[in-house]
């Protein structure tokens, strides 16, 4: 089976509502995944990736490109407070004006 991994700064369609991004991360397991939920006119975005230079670029990518379809980051979903997937929570909440939600434990 052969999977198409998204670059960073691109999304992949998994299913109709349902978007799959993914960035490096300069320790292991080597990435994160980072996935868009159709949010009625724009994406939830469920987890934020590590924060550095590198990864915001990505993210200004797929926000203002194909990943995003001309549609706006509507909400911010993290999973967990590990760096990998709450890093850039602040810097995409501030930016958009949301207030991010986290799993409570």
């Amino acid at each position: 089976m052969h999977i198409d991994i998204p670059p960073p700064g691109e999304a992949r369609t998994l299913l109709p509502g349902l978007r799959w991004m993914r960035f490096p991360l300069p320790f292991p397991p080597s990435h994160v995944n980072v996935w868009l939920i159709e949010d009625g006119p724009g994406w939830l975005a469920v987890d934020a990736a590590i924060s550095d230079d590198a990864t915001r670029t990505s993210w200004q990518r797929a926000l203002t490109g194909e990943a995003f379809g001309n549609r706006p980051l509507t909400g911010l979903l993290v999973t967990h407070f590990h760096p990998d997937h709450a890093g850039l929570m602040g810097w995409l909440a501030a930016g958009h004006g949301l207030t991010p939600m986290m799993t409570r434990i």
